[in-house]
């Protein structure tokens, strides 16, 4: 009996480690940390011409999910697109996949609003890594696969100097994983939010000994279930005549939280939503600056 349990122990191991060295885990299983060249570029809507950084990646190699998409120089551009038509939850995606190697993607939807006169963040990253994620909820998304689906494989890929963490909601814990960004923070927690009732995330702010301060904006602090009155001491309204679209989290200095994922109930349960936590001091002084240029 020994013997045959000696055996099937050896049996898994050689198994698990040929899965583990092939990235070959079965469907619902997440892999080891990836290392590969790649980099992370940082854009700021208006003022850096977000719209000119799609329109330059542009490929017959392109796959984009789009909440809203009105610019018709990028829908001429888009050769495979999912956009939002959904009755229950929204798929709130603003992303695009080049060459199955470049990823665009983070706040702005492809809007004449959301290029000239919102607040927005996008990053360019180079990551065949990231971009197979991404394109597999592409895949998913469709094949009218929304607010479900398979757990992110690749959640964290280290670029250099750059580690990502990669995250799809509800598919994973979106709101989980910014709670673990945070809940980590030994200085500081900045945030630029468009919109706001994430219960947890507010009391963990307020609780916070740190320094927490944050950006809202004007026109959603009012919402069912906002945190505004919670949080109110710790922000300042927006001045924004049109609309603060970020959904940033800046923690230490030296880590981000973006993507199209603002801290909601919906948000993190019915809608289909992708986050980056990107862990690089650099990345997180331009964020500092667009955080400083509104406060």
């Amino acid at each position: 009996m020994r013997n045959t349990r000696l055996f099937i122990l050896g049996v898994l191991l050689l198994l698990g480690h040929y899965f583990y060295t092939n990235d070959y885990l079965p469907t619902g299983f997440m892999v080891k940390e990836v290392e590969e060249q790649g980099s992370v570029q940082v854009y700021f809507c208006p003022q850096d011409g977000c719209n000119e950084t799609l329109v330059a990646l542009a490929s017959d190699d392109m796959y984009c999910a789009f909440y809203d998409l009105q610019l018709s120089e990028i829908r001429a551009l888009t050769p495979n697109l999912v956009e939002h038509n959904r009755t229950y939850g929204l798929m709130h995606n603003k992303f695009c996949v080049v060459n199955h190697s470049t990823v665009w993607t983070g706040s702005m939807n492809p809007t004449h609003n959301g290029n000239e006169k919102n607040n927005n963040n996008v990053v360019v990253i180079t990551s065949s890594t990231l971009a197979e994620n991404y394109l597999t909820e592409w895949g998913e998304l469709n094949k009218g696969i929304f607010g479900k689906g398979e757990k992110t494989k690749y959640t964290k890929i280290t670029l250099g100097e750059t580690q990502l963490e990669n995250y799809f909601c509800p598919d994973d814990d979106c709101q989980e994983a910014v709670l673990n960004v945070l809940s980590e923070a030994e200085e500081s927690i900045y945030f630029m939010i468009f919109t706001f009732t994430d219960a947890e995330i507010g009391d963990l702010l307020v609780k916070s000994t740190l320094d927490v301060r944050g950006v809202l904006e004007a026109r959603q602090r009012n919402v069912q279930g906002s945190q505004y009155e919670k949080v109110k001491e710790l922000v300042v309204l927006d001045t924004n005549p049109q609309t603060m679209h970020h959904k940033v989290f800046i923690v230490d200095n030296e880590t981000v939280v973006t993507g199209s994922w603002n801290p909601t109930k919906a948000g993190s349960t019915k809608n289909d939503e992708n986050i980056l936590i990107i862990h690089d001091k650099k990345i997180a002084q331009k964020y500092l600056e667009e955080f400083n240029n509104l406060y």
